[in-house]
């Protein structure tokens, strides 16, 4: 009797085993998908003068913006389910961590609102602000998941 319990024992903490590693399946993939896409997205940052939210009206500023929403437009058919594409606003230390998180915030809108005018769908951008966790004056781009 003893040895039937152990292999029922043995057998449901395989099955167990089994059911958690498919279970894991999706999420590597994805993460891997993610690792790569946000490579590419690591290249991408747009830089703010100091306590501004918006953008100097330039040639280069559009060439930048055009050249993001290409990438942008390549990447997110291959984003999988259950992530997204973040615009991450960042602000420097001077001022308030709230008035930092608005700055970073309203950057990030800025940029969102440019790339839409460049052919970027509103539906594919979602907002975040690291405010000065990371002391830039810029926004940056990453996949997170939801």
């Amino acid at each position: 009797m003893k040895k039937i319990y152990t292999v029922i024992a043995i057998s449901l903490t395989m099955a167990f085993t089994m059911v958690a590693l498919q279970a894991q399946i999706p999420d590597i993939k994805g993460g891997a998908k993610v690792t790569g896409i946000n490579a590419s997205l690591a290249k991408l940052k747009v830089k703010f003068s100091h306590d501004s939210k918006v953008l100097p009206e330039a040639e280069s500023t559009e060439k930048l913006i055009r050249s993001i929403a290409s990438t942008i437009n390549k990447i997110t058919k291959s984003i999988p389910a259950g992530y997204s594409l973040y615009v991450i606003g960042h602000a420097s230390e001077p001022g308030t961590d709230e008035y930092n998180k608005y700055l970073g915030t309203m950057r990030a809108k800025e940029i969102r609102k440019r790339l839409n005018k460049a052919g970027v769908a509103n539906n594919v951008l979602k907002i975040k602000s690291n405010g000065e966790a990371e002391n830039k004056r810029a926004v940056t781009f990453k996949v997170l998941k939801d």
